[in-house]
């Protein structure tokens, strides 16, 4: 048996959705337009693709395609200023949605930990800019864009590995500290000396209010005293002061 398969955008006589020959001119243009759209898009997905493979990029590594088609049906009003009498009509046409993104490192800012994140790039003329890749909105040839690709990736890897290290470095100290003086307060510290901002610093306080600050080394036990504060030297008079430190061997 002979099975009739109609078109969605074609005159509906059953439905009662019979369109004029002007109507149906307008329809028909709206159709050319999306599939111009569609197929430029993807024509030029494709030569972005083409080109990052050419110039030693590899996908799923340094860049990810995640361009999908879809069929879209949709309702279009055509206004007063097309035709004498508005109307609407379904139109059903294809779509493609998504982009060509690099893919980069970075530091989660809550869990600190490493993540692979997209970063958007916009094409002309054979050329990539990638503002978040360089920081800048120049546009970079293909081969030129994956040395700053891989730049940025090695200086995250390093951030993020210096950054654990000093974690590291900074809760084994806390720990050590807490263990010598299980009575005193000891805790992250941060203080401004001058012009000068300390941060990562350990502060040691005592119940007499005495207090160290400590600046952490490059390795574990490398720490030294930026400030210390003696609250007995502080409350003792002029004559005790002197008589104290004339008393020193």
């Amino acid at each position: 048996m002979e099975e009739n398969f109609k078109d969605p955008n074609q005159l509906d006589l059953f439905e009662g959705k019979v369109l004029t020959e002007e109507q149906q001119k307008l329809v028909d243009k709206k159709i050319e337009y999306f599939e111009h759209i569609f197929n430029y898009k993807m024509k030029i997905t494709n030569h972005q693709e083409r080109l990052l493979l050419e110039n030693g990029f590899v996908k799923g590594v340094d860049f990810v395609n995640d361009v999908k088609i879809i069929e879209v049906t949709d309702e279009y009003g055509f206004s007063k200023y097309e035709i004498a009498t508005p109307f609407k009509h379904e139109i059903t046409h294809k779509r493609a949605e998504g982009s060509i993104y690099l893919l980069c490192q970075d530091i989660d800012y809550k869990t600190k930990e490493l993540k692979t994140s997209k970063a958007f790039i916009s094409y002309e003329n054979g050329k990539f800019e990638a503002y978040g890749i360089t920081g800048n909105a120049r546009k970079l040839k293909p081969s030129t864009l994956l040395e700053k690709l891989k730049l940025k990736n090695e200086r995250i890897i390093a951030q993020y590995n210096r950054e654990k290290k000093e974690k590291n470095i900074k809760e084994l100290t806390l720990e050590k500290y807490t263990q010598l003086f299980p009575e005193a307060i000891v805790e992250e510290h941060s203080t401004t000396i001058g012009r000068n901002h300390y941060r990562n610093l350990i502060k040691i306080q005592f119940k007499s209010g005495s207090y160290v600050l400590l600046v952490l080394g490059s390795d574990i036990n490398e720490e030294k005293v930026l400030r210390k504060y003696d609250k007995e030297l502080e409350d003792l008079g002029i004559a005790d002061l002197l008589n104290k430190f004339n008393n020193q061997a």
